[in-house]
């Protein structure tokens, strides 16, 4: 998410922002759905409801982004960048529950040693 709003310039306009945040705000929605079918217990439970209601404030600012006007835009991009920061501090905190290091920090799941899904080999129309 930080990267998102690093790529923000203070040019940047509203119908620029309005078509990417309202497809951050979907796919942030699906993942909360299927986050929330983890079926996790405990801390790792409570750390995914955390993360599920501060994403919930992102995407009600992602999606309120088409009734922003000139003198509200650039409070409205304050406020998301502040609100993704909590989001992404209890991403974290779920992350680090799983065993997984911190967003951006480069290091993949791999490296932290955790196994890798490949893809399948399956080949549609030819594999039966």
């Amino acid at each position: 998410m930080d990267a998102a709003f690093a790529a923000f310039a203070d040019s940047t306009t509203i119908a620029e922002v309005t078509v990417p945040a309202h497809a951050f705000a979907q796919a942030l929605s699906k993942f909360d759905d299927t986050v929330a079918g983890l079926g996790a217990g405990g801390q790792t439970a409570a750390d995914i409801q955390a993360l599920i209601a501060d994403d919930g404030v992102v995407i009600a600012d992602l999606d309120s982004v088409g009734s922003q006007s000139v003198g509200t835009f650039l409070s409205w991009r304050s406020q998301t960048k502040s609100d993704g920061q909590k989001a992404t501090a209890a991403s974290n905190a779920v992350r680090a529950d799983l065993g997984l290091p911190p967003a951006g920090s480069g290091r993949s799941a791999t490296a932290a040693g955790l196994p890798v899904p490949r893809p399948s080999r399956h080949v549609p129309g030819r594999d039966g």
